[in-house]
C-alpha cells in the first residue's frame, strides 16, 4: 500500500510533463509553420529576377595563373592572407606551416609545428602572429614579424627562428579545433568539435567568453570585416544546419538562421556587410539578406545542367550539348560513383569565397573543384583552373586576397595555386 502511496504522485508528475511538453511542441510547430508562410508572402521576389537588366558578365576567362606554390609533402588543411595581401600562410599535415612571398612564390619561412595534426590557421590583423590548431585541442601562437635582413647576420636557420616567441594556449576543448579567427591581435576565437566556440586573450591565455548555442560540431567561423565599424562581430557556423550571427560581447548570439537539414560547412559574408552565403553539404549555396533576415536566393549546380535519360556505352548518363554551359568534368583522381539517376549527385560544399566587387561567388565543390558563380544573375562563369594549370586533385578551399587583386586555392595535391584578375 505505501508502495502505491509512493510511486502514484510521480506517475502523475511525469504524465503532467508529458502533456505539457506534447502541447508546447505543437504550438511550436504551429508558430513556426504561421512564420514561414509569413516568410514567403514577404519574398516577392529573387535577386537573380530583380537583376535581369544588369549586364552579365562577358563569357571569357578572366583569371590568370600566376603562381604554384609547391613544398609541402601532404595535403594542405588551410590558408590564409596577410592582411596586407603581400604573403599567404598554408599549413599541411606535414607538420609544418610555411608563409610564401605571393608575388614571387618564394618560401619566407618555414614554422615547424608542435603539433602534426593541424586543420585551422589565421593571421592576425596587424600581421606579426600567426595560430595554427587541430586535433590536439590546442591553439598554437607563432611570432612571425621576422626582420630577414637580421636572420641572414646572425647566420641562424629561418625554422628555428619562427619558434621564437611562439606559445601553446591548453583551450580545454573536449574536441578538434576544426576553425579559428584573430578577433583582434590580443583575442582569438576558437571552434571545437565539442560545439562550442571560445574567446581568448592572446596575452594572458586565458578565455575571456564562452558560446555555446550550437548542437553540433563548428565547422566555420567568420569575422566581420573590419571596415564595417563592426569589430565585436562575428559568424559560425555548424553540424546542426544553423548559421548564427554573435556579438562577442554577449553569450548568446543576435540572430540564427535555420539553412540546412544537413551541416553547414562555410559562411562568408559579402563586402558590404549587408548578407552572407552560406554552403552546406547537399552542395547547394545560399544568400541571406540581414535586414530581413530571410534567403533571396538558392545556388544548386545540377539546376545548371539536365542529361539525357539514355545511358551512354560506359554506363554514365551524358550532358546535353545543346545546353549553352556545359557540366564541369569531375576533379582528376575521382571516381564518378556519385553520379545517380538521372543527374549527378553533386558533393557538398568544402569552401566559399566572395570577390570585393560583391559579384562573384567562388565556391569549391568536393567534386567538381572550384566554380565561379555570377551571384546576381544565378549563372555559371567559368571553372577555375583547367587544362594545364589546374590542380591534379580535389580543391578544397578558395581564399580571395585582402586587395580583392588575388585569388589562392589549394589542393590535395599538395599545392597551392595563386591566380590574378
Amino acid at each position: 500500500m505505501s508502495a502505491t502511496t509512493i510511486e502514484a504522485p510521480f506517475a502523475l508528475v511525469q504524465t503532467e510533463e508529458l502533456r505539457k511538453y506534447s502541447i508546447a511542441s505543437q504550438t511550436g510547430h504551429i508558430l513556426r509553420g504561421e512564420y514561414e508562410e509569413w516568410r514567403k508572402r514577404t519574398m516577392d521576389v529573387t535577386i537573380s529576377e530583380i537583376s535581369g537588366h544588369i549586364p552579365p558578365i562577358p563569357p571569357k576567362k578572366y583569371l590568370t595563373h600566376h603562381v604554384t606554390l609547391t613544398g609541402h609533402l601532404n595535403k594542405v588543411v588551410d590558408i590564409k592572407f596577410s592582411p596586407d595581401s603581400k604573403k599567404l600562410l598554408s599549413v599541411c599535415q606535414d607538420g609544418f606551416g610555411i608563409i610564401w612571398d605571393v608575388l614571387s612564390g618564394l618560401k619566407l619561412q618555414a614554422i615547424p609545428l608542435v603539433h602534426r595534426w593541424a586543420l585551422a590557421c589565421s593571421y592576425s590583423p596587424s600581421g606579426k602572429l600567426v595560430a595554427v590548431a587541430g586535433l590536439e585541442n590546442k591553439c598554437t601562437m607563432y611570432n612571425v614579424n621576422v626582420d630577414l635582413d637580421e636572420l641572414l647576420e646572425e647566420n641562424s636557420d629561418s625554422i628555428e627562428l619562427s619558434k621564437r616567441g611562439q606559445s601553446t594556449m591548453s583551450t580545454q576543448h573536449q574536441a578538434y579545433i576544426g576553425v579559428l579567427e584573430f578577433l583582434s591581435d590580443r583575442e582569438v576565437i576558437t571552434g571545437s568539435g565539442d560545439s562550442l566556440i571560445r574567446l581568448w586573450d592572446v596575452e594572458k591565455r586565458c578565455k575571456i567568453r564562452e558560446y555555446t548555442e550550437h548542437s553540433g560540431d563548428i565547422t566555420s567561423v567568420l569575422i566581420a570585416p573590419q571596415d564595417l565599424k563592426t569589430p565585436w562581430s562575428f559568424y559560425s557556423s555548424g553540424a546542426d544546419g544553423h548559421v548564427r550571427l554573435w556579438d562577442c560581447r554577449q553569450p548568446k548570439c543576435v540572430h540564427s538562421f535555420s539553412v540546412s537539414v544537413s551541416d553547414v560547412n562555410v559562411v562568408t559574408q559579402s563586402p558590404d556587410g549587408n548578407s552572407f552565403v552560406s554552403g552546406d553539404d547537399l552542395g547547394r549555396c545560399q544568400l541571406f539578406d540581414i535586414r530581413s533576415l530571410c534567403p533571396i536566393e538558392s545556388y544548386v549546380l545540377q539546376d545548371q545542367f539536365e542529361y539525357k535519360k539514355e545511358p551512354s556505352a560506359f554506363g554514365i548518363l551524358q550532358p546535353n550539348s545543346s545546353l549553352h554551359v556545359p557540366p564541369p568534368p569531375p576533379s582528376p583522381g575521382l571516381t564518378a560513383s556519385n553520379r545517380r539517376g538521372n543527374g549527378y549527385d553533386i558533393s557538398g560544399v568544402t569552401s566559399i569565397a566572395i570577390s570585393k566587387s560583391g559579384r562573384i561567388m567562388y565556391t569549391c565543390y568536393a567534386d567538381y573543384s572550384c566554380i565561379c558563380w555570377d551571384l546576381f544573375q544565378k549563372k555559371i562563369v567559368e571553372r577555375v583552373g583547367v587544362g594545364s594549370v589546374a590542380h591534379h586533385d580535389r580543391v578544397d578551399l578558395v581564399r580571395v586576397s585582402e586587395d580583392g587583386q588575388g585569388l589562392a586555392t589549394a589542393s590535395w595535391d599538395t599545392t597551392v595555386k595563386i591566380w590574378t584578375c
